[in-house]
This record gives structure tokens, sequence and C-alpha cells, in this order.
């Protein structure tokens, strides 16, 4: 039976830079992202989801069900791996012993996934903040009307890997810095970690396999292990306007949670106040920015959703 491994980030923090590494090993096996934990574990959540066939009912209804199973939410998590392990061993190549889910929003499950799976590595990557808030420009093409649709993953992904790291001491801690700039040491690391000899070949031939679901970008753009990432944030952020956002949002985080992950929020923010943009006024992010708030943090993104009826004369779901 194949044994899972999951790599765990904020999006846009590096995972798949570290899913190529780790896939060029030959008994390891992976796919594109599959996100196939979060709906299990929201299952016994009594928020978070909302479904066209009605989430809180079903929620209700679920988790009496798993209350009067004979090993209650015990056996309903132990049920729930062998699900997944099986699903992973349907997908993995034949000859791997090990397969990597790599899915960066597993941050919001992180205490779940460890009862499903009480001995599997859980690989937590981290990168700088502001580096991560850059690649998040760059994914959106540096529009700062879709910008507020980060917002949920740079809070709640931060904090929640911050708690993860605090609360438990079994997760393997990778520092995206340090692994572009020594990757045969920080892989060497991990993979007697992970109980598998490192192979000279993950980094020096990096996998330039598709995947399908799952972030491109770094495949287009890197052959090969680099450093360039660990100051092109100040590429990215190149107008006034977004420095500003970056400062509003770095602000935001709280320093303990930020020290925990390796990094200085005092020694982030000096460094943001200190670079000056390219362009000083852009009127065109200002007014972006706005309506891209309004937009996402009044919820009217969802609403529209919701609204989509489909050719359907009703409403397309409740709750």
């Amino acid at each position: 039976m194949i044994k899972p491994i999951f790599v765990v980030s904020l999006p846009r923090a590096g995972s798949t830079l570290l899913q190529r590494l780790l896939m060029g090993h030959p008994q390891i096996g992976t796919c594109g992202e599959p996100w196939l934990a979060l709906p299990i574990a929201y299952m016994l959540r009594e928020n978070g989801v909302i479904t066209e066939y009605g989430g809180k009912s079903a929620g209700c209804s679920i988790r009496q069900f798993v209350s009067e199973l004979p090993g209650g939410v015990d056996e309903f998590w132990k049920q729930s791996a062998n699900y997944l392990t099986g699903l992973y061993t349907s997908k993995a190549p034949d000859g791997v012993e090990l397969f990597v889910d790599k899915t960066p929003r597993y941050y919001k499950i992180l205490p779940e996934l460890r009862q499903m799976f009480p001995e599997a590595p859980i690989v937590l990557l981290v990168r700088n903040p502001l580096a991560v808030f850059a690649s998040m420009l760059n994914f959106v093409k540096g529009d700062l009307l879709y910008m507020p649709m980060w917002i949920n993953d740079w809070m709640d992904g931060h904090c929640k890997m911050a708690a993860a790291l605090s609360e438990f001491s079994y997760f393997s801690l990778v520092r995206y810095e340090s692994l572009v700039t020594n990757p045969n040491e920080s892989m060497k690391a991990l993979m007697g970690e992970l109980g598998l000899k490192f192979d000279d070949q993950q980094v020096e031939q990096l996998s330039g396999q598709r995947l399908g679901r799952g972030d491109p970008t770094g495949v287009d753009l890197y052959s090969s292990v680099d450093t360039a990432p660990l100051t092109s944030w100040k590429q990215s952020i190149d107008t006034s306007t977004k420095k500003r956002m970056a400062m509003r949002w770095l602000n935001r985080l709280p320093e303990s949670d930020i020290a925990i992950m390796g990094y200085s929020k005092s020694e982030l923010i000096k460094q943001l106040s200190a670079h000056c943009p390219a362009m000083r006024y852009a009127p065109n992010d200002c007014l972006r920015s706005v309506v891209g708030t309004v937009y996402f943090s009044s919820g009217l993104h969802l609403l529209k959703r919701v609204l989509r009826r489909e050719g359907k004369p009703y409403r397309s779901f409740y709750n």
C-alpha cells in the first residue's frame, strides 16, 4: 500500500518547486493538486461549506452518523484515511513507495489531516511573506482588482501554519529560501526525514513534467533551482499603491506568527519601507484596489455564483 506525503503551504509560496524536486526520486509518485482531503475534513465542520444540496443539513446528518459509529470520530478518520490511501494507490505509478499530495490549502485542515494520518509525513513549506505577496500579485498580472481574493489565504494561511508549528512537533519544516540557496543540503535533510536516500538527480535534472491541476508558472520559468525569486518581489511591487497594500497586509500579520515561521516582522517592514517602486503614482491601481476590496470583502463574488441560475427559473442552491 502506498504511503502518502503531504506538502502544505500558502498558495504562491513555492510548493510546485518542492514537488518537482520530490518527484525526481524514483520511489516517489505524485499528481496535480488533488484537494481530496478538504471536503472530507469539512464534512464534520459546522461552517465553511455552501452547497446546492444543503450543506448545513448534510453536516448535521453526517456528524450524527459519525457519533453513532462504534469507534466514533476516530473510526471516521481511520476510514477516511483508508479511502484516500486507496485513491493514491490507484493513481500512483507502479513501483513507487510514496505518493505526494501537494495541496497548499491543506493548511486549513492540518489538525484533521494529522488525525487521518497520524504517522504520515506532512511537509510545511514557508516563504518570506513579501515574496508570497509578490507571487500572488504576479498571478493576477499585477491587477489590484483581484488581489483581495488572496486575503483569506494570507491571513488564515500564516496563522494556521504558525499554530501547527507551535502546537505540534512532528511536521517537517522547509524554508523556501534555504531550498533555493542550498537545494542539495535541504533536500538531503528532507529525504532523510522521509526515510529515503537523496538522489543528486532530483536537483540536477529538475522535473519539468506537467501535472494538470496546480501552478504551471514555475515549470515555464525555471528549468533548474534558481535564487532569482529571493529578490524579485521588489520588481513586482512596482507602484506606490502596491507598496501600501503590501504594508497593510504585512501589518495585519501577528508578529509571533511570522517569528514562528522564521522571519522578523520588523525586518520585513524595514525592507519594504526602504523599497522605492518604479512608479510613484498609479491612479488605475488605486481605483481597481478599491473596487476589488469592495467586491471580495462584501461577498459579491460569492453572491454572483449563488445567483447564477444556469437556465433554471429558481435559485440554484439552498443551505
